[in-house]
């Protein structure tokens, strides 16, 4: 039972000779196993608001790269048609949007 098991590992040793020993040959140095470089954790980020107290921020807009007519029709695929209509309004990274309406309009 052990001899059958023993094979098993010197064939999967020797799978890796051949990369060692062509190295060698070439006068290089060895490989070496590369040690995982840890992963930067990088915070989701925060939503932007779009629209506070039913005006459009024009400065959010652009560092997201889009324009007031994209907003605007966003908004209308939501059914709202009037930008006075929603008192907040923030996107996140993921493009989700979270709104916050007025009760009373004006």
């Amino acid at each position: 039972m052990l001899v059958p098991l023993i094979i098993l590992l010197l064939i999967e040793h020797m799978r890796f000779w051949p990369t060692y020993l062509a190295h060698f040959i070439k006068g290089s140095a060895p490989i070496k196993k590369s040690e995982p470089r840890p992963r930067s954790y990088v915070p989701p980020r925060i939503g932007l608001s779009l629209i506070e107290n039913g005006k459009i921020r024009h400065d959010h807009l652009t560092e997201i790269g889009k324009t007031q007519l994209w907003l605007r029709q966003e908004l209308r695929k939501f059914g709202y048609r009037n930008i006075h209509q929603v008192n907040y309004l923030t996107m996140d990274s993921l493009g989700n949007f979270y709104m916050d309406l007025k009760k009373y309009l004006r």
